[in-house]
């Protein structure tokens, strides 16, 4: 199956001081799941907000119905009780995500996407200094 991505960002972007290693995982994480359920696209966005960097990533798969979108942030939680970890994990891909995003002073949201499918919107404070570890990232100018 063939998943065309499509990757949408402003001519420049605020720098943004992050966890490198936090930021990527929440990132792999949502961004494999995005590609995984997706039927045929996958859209990532990335834009200043205010006070914050904002990122959605959205697919035309299935979804997550609304009942559940408290729960898919929960250990161990999976929409799919028939997957095991060969096919689907063991349901903690995104309550890592939302982790790394809280350590950073960030935030990991859910909702219905325009495409159809899952929405997750990562947000990201862009006066956040207090890392261990940290890079500047800059959007193409």
């Amino acid at each position: 199956m063939n998943v065309r991505v499509q990757v949408d960002t402003p001519g420049s972007l605020p720098a943004v001081a992050l966890e490198p290693k936090l930021t990527a995982r929440a990132l792999q994480n949502i961004l494999s799941n995005a590609l995984r359920y997706a039927h045929s696209q996958v859209s990532v966005e990335a834009r200043a907000n205010g006070e914050d960097l904002i990122v959605v990533i959205e697919d035309d798969g299935e979804g997550i119905p609304e009942a559940d979108y408290h729960q898919v942030f929960q250990p161990f939680f999976r929409l799919d009780r028939s997957r095991d970890r060969a096919t689907g994990g063991v349901g903690l891909g995104l309550a890592i995500s939302r982790s790394c995003m809280e350590r950073q002073g960030g935030t990991l949201g859910v909702g219905k996407a325009a495409l159809g499918g899952a929405r997750f919107t990562l947000s990201l404070p862009l006066q956040y200094f207090q890392v261990s570890e940290a890079v500047t990232l800059r959007g193409a100018p």
